[in-house]
């Protein structure tokens, strides 16, 4: 619609005819505003201020023409032109309307009163101009706008004609600069798909999903890889729809084709470092994992699962509800992350957890804290299983307690068997100094019985220490255990109840009888005290297992066929702290008299000894289960030993005795003289080597102890054997590692007494001597 209140410019010289005009404007029902000149001089300056909407004109004007106030550019007037002559220029009317005026009008009253009606038209004609202009300004606006945005795009913008054979009408600059070829070169070959470039391997994929698109009507996408006219392989992605007309029939396809092989390079080289990654975790030998502050699971390698008993780390993951159920103590967790918390990771921290069937496991763990992609907290880590570096260490621990005890125990034997010697020896000779009827024998019995008992337990000691070989065979151990439990029988309150399973079908094994028995005496009566003031139940079984390699991760045994001597009791328990250290040597929770801190400390050297092992478990409150491991011995038979009583047998030669100890020498002086012989006593080597320098042939053995102040009983033998090479010697010792039954041998002892000295024994071993040197 032309503006509401229009601005018109009348260029007039004739002031009638422009009197006329402005009367017929005032007289015009719609309300236009006039401005007059009556120059073109004044009408340039006017129109050089401001644009009319309309200008009227006469043709002929005092300075000019009003043919000069009409638009050199017609496409591009900013406002119509009226011009106004007088009769005779009808004939120039036709030339002024092709310069561009919009109308011609004679000037004249009647066309004057008509002038208001003409210029209301010519304004909405002018209006209406003026907005298809814009609207075709727009237009053009607008697609050289999409032309240049498609120009500009890093893709082949196209379209094709799918009812002209595919002919394509529109390519942008891309088209070269990704396939190397002009839109000349590729006119005959689809563009849309671009098959003729396209990898044999894509072209049916890729023929089929745009065919199905044309049929179907719709958008779509593709991507494959072509072959540029460099011969250079790369990657496009496309994406298109596909337009149909009125009818619904599909007519082109607009597109885009993208030149992705940048991404599918950076994504391919992605790819081979992620399954690099992926494959170091995968076969990485620690455990690997990512989890929750909550607890849940969000990675872990194939280790990570093995380690915790899981087939996978599928079935891990399924199974694990919470991290902190793989703790032994869930508390330990926490404490844990507060310290991860606060610094932000921690290195080579050892952590108590446990595997899938609940056996424990040490691992060393490095852990730190991140913040996941959506700022979530999460504790990544690696996890070592050090569980058979802890048992190693405990074993080493174990092995240097058992020398510095085993150093200790030599010691003690060595005295202790000093001691004993004239208790037991003097005690003999007490027995057989009394009449058959005496009521002392009694005593005396008693007196050997508790030296004997005392001497075991010496040789406990250095059995517990290694200090001594044991005498082990092949036996059965049925009857050893019944034995042990009539023992039991006799010797434990009523309140306490004995229960056995013994399997008669156990195979045998290779251990020394005494000390199998004190294995079970010594088990029992931990139990026993365990029960002294409740009562309860003492259960004793005996069962052939076979124990696989997963196993032994725990122990130095080998998987096979084991002989399980299980001991339970229903007692107060023992605390988890304490279970680590009950193997320890003088290690005791008994009250002041009831043990020693030794009791299992010998039974595990006897069974390691055995190459077994030993296991105690315990809870508070639910007693306590003692298991015993010995290797079955396949295909073999009992050994029975019978000992037979020989008779005490002495002599009349000639023996020069030597000891330190004078109680112990005059102990065995009097043995020696009751067996007949003839006894010369020094107590020190240097008197007794300066008493053989003497008089050489007079002795016929000698009988020497193998610790001694100045000299040993050894190198005294040597300084001897200088002056008389041949002469028997039997050496005496409480206890020493310098020497036993072989060793003694080898160095041409005829004999080795050990302390306690037993007279039987004496007498046999110093007789055996003097015979062979006779013999010889």
């Amino acid at each position: 619609m032309p503006p509401t209140i229009p601005d018109i410019l009348l260029v007039e010289a004739d002031m009638t005819h422009a009197k006329l005009i402005r009367q017929a404007f005032a007289a015009s029902m719609d309300p236009m505003t006039l401005h007059h000149v009556p120059s073109l001089g004044e009408a340039r300056a006017f129109l050089a201020q401001s644009a009319p909407d309309l200008v009227l004109t006469a043709y002929e004007l005092p300075d000019g023409s009003g043919s000069d106030l009409l638009p050199a550019d017609r496409e591009n007037a900013l406002y119509p032109v009226f011009i106004l002559a007088g009769h005779g220029h009808e004939k120039l009317a036709a030339q002024i309307m092709k310069t561009g005026a919009s109308d011609f009008v004679i000037k004249s009253e009647a066309l004057f009163a008509d002038l208001p009606l003409l210029a209301t038209a010519a304004l909405r004609d002018w209006h209406n101009i003026v907005e298809r202009r814009k609207a075709v300004k727009a237009l053009k606006d607008s697609e050289a706008s999409y032309r240049t945005l498609a120009q500009n795009l890093p893709g082949i913008v196209y379209r094709v004609h799918l009812a002209e054979n595919n002919r394509s009408q529109y390519f942008n600059r891309m088209l070269e600069q990704i396939t190397g070829f002009k839109e000349s070169e590729l006119q005959d070959t689809q563009i849309c798909s671009m098959p003729a470039l396209i990898f044999p391997e894509d072209k049916t994929r890729v023929a089929g999903r745009l065919q199905h698109a044309i049929d179907q009507a719709v958008s779509f996408e593709l991507e494959y890889r072509i072959r540029d006219k460099h011969d250079k392989i790369k990657y496009c992605h496309e994406l298109g729809r596909v337009v149909k007309n009125r009818d619904g029939r599909p007519v082109y396809i607009d597109g885009v084709i993208f030149d992705v092989t940048e991404a599918k390079e950076t994504q391919a080289a992605l790819e081979v470092s992620r399954q690099a990654w992926q494959s170091i975790v995968d076969n990485a030998i620690v455990g690997i994992y990512r989890v929750t502050a909550g607890g849940r699971i969000l990675m872990a390698n194939p280790s990570m699962a093995r380690m915790f008993g899981y087939d996978s780390t599928a079935k891990l993951l399924a199974k694990v509800v919470n991290f902190a159920d793989l703790y032994q103590e869930p508390a330990e967790r926490l404490a844990l992350m507060h310290k991860i918390d606060t610094t932000g990771f921690i290195n080579g921290v050892e952590i108590r957890m446990r595997r899938r069937d609940g056996r424990p496991m040490w691992v060393r763990a490095n852990v730190r804290q991140v913040d996941d992609p959506n700022g979530r907290k999460v504790y990544e880590g690696f996890l070592v299983d050090i569980s058979e570096q802890k048992a190693l260490m405990h074993r080493v621990q174990q092995s240097q307690k058992l020398e510095a005890i085993g150093t200790l125990a030599g010691g003690i034997a060595h005295d202790f068997n000093n001691m004993l010697a004239p208790l037991l020896g003097f005690a003999e000779m007490l027995k057989e100094d009394l009449s058959g009827d005496s009521h002392l024998h009694e005593y005396t019995d008693e007196i050997i019985n508790a030296a004997l008992r005392s001497r075991d337990l010496v040789q406990q000691i250095l059995t517990f220490s290694r200090q001594v070989d044991s005498k082990v065979r092949p036996v059965k151990l049925q009857p050893i255990i019944k034995e042990a439990i009539k023992l039991l029988r006799s010797s434990i309150p009523a309140t306490i109840k004995i229960q056995q399973q013994i399997a008669s079908d156990c195979g045998i094994v290779n251990a020394d009888p005494t000390q199998i028995h004190q294995i079970i005496m010594n088990l029992a009566t931990n139990a026993y005290h365990a029960m002294e003031a409740t009562g309860g139940w003492l259960k004793v079984t005996l069962k052939q297992i076979r124990l696989e390699a997963d196993e032994m991760l725990m122990s130095e045994m080998s998987p096979g066929a084991y002989a399980r001597l299980r001991i339970t009791d229903t007692g107060d328990g023992i605390e988890k702290q304490i279970l680590d250290r009950i193997f320890d040597p003088y290690f005791s929770t008994k009250s002041k008299g009831k043990g020693t801190g030794l009791g299992l400390s010998v039974v595990q050297g006897i069974v390691k000894s055995c190459n077994g092992d030993i296991r105690v478990d315990s809870e508070i409150g639910k007693g306590t289960v003692a298991d015993v491991y010995l290797p079955i011995l396949e295909h073999k038979t009992e050994q029975q030993v019978v000992e037979v009583a020989e008779p005490v047998i002495g002599g009349v030669e000639r023996i020069l005795l030597v000891d330190d100890e004078a109680p112990i020498l005059r102990l065995e002086q009097q043995m020696l003289e009751r067996l007949g012989y003839q006894v010369t006593t020094r107590t020190g080597s240097l008197e007794a080597l300066a008493a053989f320098k003497a008089v050489p042939e007079k002795y016929d053995l000698i009988l020497t102890d193998l610790t001694m102040p100045n000299m040993t009983g050894i190198q005294l033998v040597d300084e001897i054997r200088k002056i008389r090479p041949t002469i028997p010697v039997v050496i005496c010792t409480g206890f020493s590692e310098l020497i036993d039954e072989e060793k003694s041998k080898a160095i041409g002892i005829q004999g080795l007494v050990l302390k306690p000295v037993v007279k039987r024994h004496m007498a046999k071993t110093i007789r055996s001597a003097l015979d062979q040197a006779a013999d010889n």
